[in-house]
């Protein structure tokens, strides 16, 4: 059996190999068409009873490794022996110590696994890889996310919102270079939802941030709201804007003055983005 990650981080990919005889091997992934669905259901239930953070890690590692190999099981309809459940954690601890740190250092193209400290170093390096377009160039990359179908603004504004928790403490090891060019790339739209997932991870004030609530029919009405309503789904969309009536932006006093300036070239939009997630770095 030979486990690799899947497209989200954090979860797994399963792939079957099995050596009928005579014949080639014949491969099942888990999550795709090929392959026999009953066993890629038994296989997924059997890892739910396995810790599968390697036990040398804290509790906010990332570990991405190319491939995990353990001895098959006899019974897949069987619960996993404790014997097979404490190799499959002793290898995953040996990929961890073998394993390359992105953030600090080259990562060889052969090297079987790559290490993060927690998601806003992981957040750090794919932003970086992005912005430089050799994300698709690094395996592990390519083995945890879906990178060849999304635009470079797409991956980050995705990322972004998702671990919305701890982007502050990414853009802290970006710098301000690289966040305002990150920032720069993304839409009105892919900037208001990360600027949501923000004000939703750090229970941000509900009137800081005004929107145009963009219902059917279409309202231009500019609201303040409460942060309940701060959603990106179902027939109403939200998205932020500045409709240039005030004397002061509403998000100035969020803004660090050391960069205030830095921001000036910015939509509004982006300005609020980039200004509110440095402050929050700082």
């Amino acid at each position: 059996m030979v486990l690799s990650t899947q497209d989200r981080i954090g979860r797994l990919r399963l792939v079957q190999q099995h050596q009928p005889a005579p014949g080639p091997a014949r491969t099942t992934r888990a999550g795709r068409s090929s392959g026999d669905p009953a066993t890629r259901l038994r296989l997924s239930r059997l890892l739910e009873d396995v810790d599968l953070h390697p036990s040398v890690l804290s509790p906010h590692a990332i570990l991405i490794a190319r491939r995990l190999q353990t001895a098959a099981l006899a019974d897949i309809r069987a619960r996993p022996p404790l014997d097979w459940q404490r190799d499959l954690q002793r290898r995953l601890d040996e990929l961890s110590r073998r394993a390359y740190r992105p953030a600090s250092q080259p990562v060889p193209l052969l090297a079987e696994s790559v290490l993060f400290a927690d998601p806003s170093e992981l957040l750090a390096c794919l932003t970086r890889d992005v912005l430089a377009g050799v994300a698709s160039q690094h395996w592990y990359w390519r083995q945890a996310l879906d990178l060849a179908s999304l635009a470079p603004a797409t991956v980050i504004s995705a990322h972004w919102s998702e671990l919305a928790q701890w982007l502050p403490a990414a853009v802290a090891q970006l710098g301000l270079d690289a966040t305002l060019s990150a920032v720069s790339r993304l839409d009105r739209r892919q900037a208001s939802a990360v600027i949501h997932a923000l004000h939703q991870a750090w229970i941000l004030p509900d009137d800081v941030f005004l929107v145009l609530a963009a219902a059917e029919p279409p309202s231009l009405a500019v609201e303040s709201l409460h942060r309940a309503d701060l959603q990106l789904s179902g027939e109403t969309r939200f998205d932020g804007v500045y409709d240039g009536a005030h004397d002061e932006v509403p998000w100035k006093p969020l803004i660090a003055p050391s960069v205030e300036q830095v921001l000036a070239d910015l939509a509004p939009r982006q300005e609020y983005l980039a200004g509110l997630v440095w402050t929050l770095a700082r």
